[in-house]
Order: C-alpha cells, then sequence, then structure tokens
C-alpha cells in the first residue's frame, strides 16, 4: 500500500537558534527539488503541540488558534506535509525547539530517526539582534539593558518574562538532543559560517540530508535581518504619526540626533560575557569548536 501523505512526518527538522539565519536557511532549502519544506515556518509543533485536539468546547475562540503560526493537533501538523510529491527530505524550521525543555522528548518519542540542524550564534548578539527585532515590531519599548537586569535577576517585567539570556544557552540545551539521539543525527552550524561562506554551509547541509549537493541556492537575498533600533523606533506610534505635524527643519535636527542606532550597552555587554562564560565553554567542548571569540 502506497503511504498516506496525511501521515508523512517530516525526515529533518531545523532547531534554531532564533536570530541566527534560519529564515534564510529554511529559503535556502525550500529551493532545493530535492527538498520540501513547510509552508509555514515555526509551527513549533513539538513545543505547543500534542498528538490528541483540545476539546473545543473547553476553550475560548482566542484560545483555540492564538498564533496562527503553531500547529497544536496531529493532524494540523502533518497537513503542513500533504504538498510534499516524492522529494526525499521533508521538513521544516521551529526556531523554538533547541531551547525549549520539551521538545527533544516529544521529537524522540513521535520521529525517532529525524535528522536535525542547529544553527548557533554568538548569544550576546543574538540577545541584541532579538531585542532590536521586538523594538521594530513595536513589541518593545523598554532598555535593553533593563531587561537583562530582570531576566538575570529572575523576575518578571510587566507581566511578560524575557528570555534574552535563555535563549542562548546552547551549553544547556545541545545535551537535551545528544542524550537522546546518536549524534549524527545532528548536524550543528556556527551563524559566523553562515554569514562568510553560505554556499558552503549549504552544501553540506544538502549532504547532510542525502539530496544533491551540487545544487546552487540563489543567495543574494537575505530574510528577516533585523538592524540595530534607534530612539525614533522606541517611539509610541501615536507619537510617531505626529511627527509629521513638526515642520521639516526640526524634524532634521531631530532625526540627527535620534536616529542613531541605540548601541549595545558596554556595561551589558560585560555582565552578560560573564553570564554565559560557562556556558559558551561547554558549547566549545560539545561541538569541538573555539568560540573564545564570543567572549571578546
Amino acid at each position: 500500500m502506497g503511504e498516506n501523505p496525511r501521515m508523512r512526518y517530516p525526515n529533518f527538522l531545523v532547531l534554531g537558534a532564533n536570530k541566527a539565519g534560519t529564515t534564510s536557511l529554511y529559503r535556502y532549502l525550500g529551493q532545493h527539488p530535492d527538498v520540501f519544506v513547510s509552508p509555514v515556518k515555526e509551527p513549533s509543533y513539538f513545543t505547543k503541540g500534542g498528538t490528541t485536539a483540545p476539546d473545543p468546547a473547553t476553550l475560548g475562540a482566542r484560545a483555540r488558534r492564538p498564533d496562527p503560526h503553531v500547529t497544536r493537533t496531529l493532524d494540523e501538523y502533518l497537513a503542513l506535509f500533504e504538498g510534499a510529491r516524492g522529494e526525499s527530505a521533508v521538513g521544516e524550521a521551529s526556531t523554538a525547539y533547541l531551547a525549549s525543555p520539551v521538545a527533544p522528548e516529544r521529537i524522540r518519542r513521535e520521529i525517532p530517526g529525524v535528522k536535525m540542524v542547529a544553527v548557533l550564534r554568538n548569544p550576546l548578539d543574538r540577545a541584541f539582534s532579538a531585542y532590536a527585532m521586538h523594538v521594530q515590531w513595536g513589541m518593545e519599548e523598554r532598555p535593553f539593558a533593563d531587561l537583562i537586569d530582570t531576566e538575570l535577576a529572575g523576575g518578571v517585567a510587566q507581566g511578560r518574562r524575557t528570555h534574552y539570556v535563555a535563549t542562548g544557552c546552547y551549553g544547556e540545551q545541545l545535551p537535551r538532543y545528544l542524550d537522546r539521539f546518536p549524534q549524527e543525527q545532528l548536524r550543528v552550524y556556527l551563524y559566523e559560517d553562515f554569514q562568510s561562506d553560505p554556499a558552503g554551509v549549504m552544501r553540506d547541509l544538502y549532504g547532510f540530508l542525502a539530496v544533491d549537493e551540487s545544487f546552487e541556492p540563489d543567495l543574494t537575498e537575505r530574510r528577516n535581518v533585523s538592524r540595530a533600533p534607534s530612539r525614533v523606533d522606541r517611539l509610541p506610534a501615536p507619537v510617531r504619526r505626529l511627527r509629521a505635524l513638526v515642520p521639516a527643519p526640526v524634524r532634521r535636527r531631530v532625526r540627527a540626533r535620534a536616529t542613531a542606532p541605540l548601541k549595545f550597552p558596554e556595561s551589558t555587554r560585560r555582565q552578560l560575557v560573564e553570564r554565559f562564560r560557562t556556558d559558551i565553554a561547554e558549547t566549545s567542548r560539545l561541538i569541538d569548536r573555539d568560540l573564545s571569540v564570543w567572549l571578546e
């Protein structure tokens, strides 16, 4: 009997890390003729989902589907791969998997033979890049230093717990996978390598997925790149709209002062270097790469 397409699990997963080039990697994978990637990035099934659907009667309308990207039932998840038409590599990318304490066991339970890919970025720069993205999207107005202080103190800022530090603790995250899967099922790359030689990383990744390594993806477009936030980004939306009422000469003078990118506070960088020092050493040992430059 032929395989029911609705029962096809992926055979590879991009685990993360968040803000480490995974959107570009996902796009480049999708260009390969023998690779199928789910039409939705970040379904996060193995962090949020389960094998049975919750009873709709117990959920409000918003709770049934608070995030249109997240798949919460097995049927929803497998439906993402119905479009596969004979490609040998079928997968998805959810950057929450690497940092999730529950995803590794759920993945092992449902698809134990899956191949996994992780891209690691200097955790200090990753944290600030994530912050920049949140500022651009209007999700964050608080100073980066305050957020880091709150997280390191174990607190919650304005009812929301931040994860800028926790998401970059790869030395804690990788063992959750290495303890459950053979090492040959996990391929780890560095963001720096992906930035400097994306073609080389993609050749190696295609080989890992057992598809034609000679295929050359279009690498001209980078996706989901966050710039350093400026003070203008941090203004509330109503205030930004009122700028049109300010005389042009005044706007130019204000802009000259306000649009300079916000800098990574040096004191916060030193603080994070000490926080990540032991974890970076452990990550270096686990992947057998010298990561001392991350501490400079």
